[in-house]
């Protein structure tokens, strides 16, 4: 709530511009800022949360496709499975009706699709999964392709359509 209320106060964001970049900050004031700076970072964010709504609808064969080509950029899989984390933890929230505020506010509706289409089992084998290859990834010598291959593999398939 405080950054949402600087990022509107300070920098002239709109309240519900505000309100998300505040939440997709997950604390990191400056990236908070600049996101609103530099609006490139929002439709990063964007594509790698459709990605991985792609990822969770779609067949192994679409998973593994897609692996191939995130695993030519090693650095580049930091920041995105990072975010996918965040991703997973508001599905998890939500299967299990925490009533705490979502990270990916602007997913909200569609997260609430796959909630009903995943257990919290299936959800929390997933995060787990997500952070497994993050800190594999950032520790080791292991190939990206295979990591996040074992990682897609434990990802549930929740036949819901992409566009909610």
């Amino acid at each position: 709530g405080e950054i949402a209320h600087a990022l509107a106060g300070q920098f002239g964001a709109s309240d519900e511009q505000a309100s998300l970049v505040a939440g997709a900050s997950s604390g990191r004031v400056g990236w908070a800022i600049r996101a609103l700076q530099e609006p490139e970072l929002l439709t990063q964010r964007e594509s790698a949360l459709d990605m991985l709504e792609r990822l969770v609808a779609g067949p192994l064969t679409e998973r593994f496709k897609e692996s191939e080509g995130l695993a030519k950029d090693r650095l580049a899989l930091y920041p995105l499975l990072s975010l996918w984390q965040t991703w997973w933890r508001d599905l998890l929230l939500l299967v299990e009706h925490a009533g705490t505020p979502l990270t990916n506010l602007d997913r909200a509706a569609h997260l609430r699709v796959v909630a009903l289409h995943c257990s919290a089992e299936e959800v929390y084998e997933a995060l787990n999964a997500t952070r497994t290859a993050l800190h594999t990834l950032m520790t080791t010598n292991v190939q990206a392709r295979l990591a996040l291959d074992v990682m897609l593999l434990q990802y549930p398939r929740a036949r819901v359509p992409h566009a909610v």
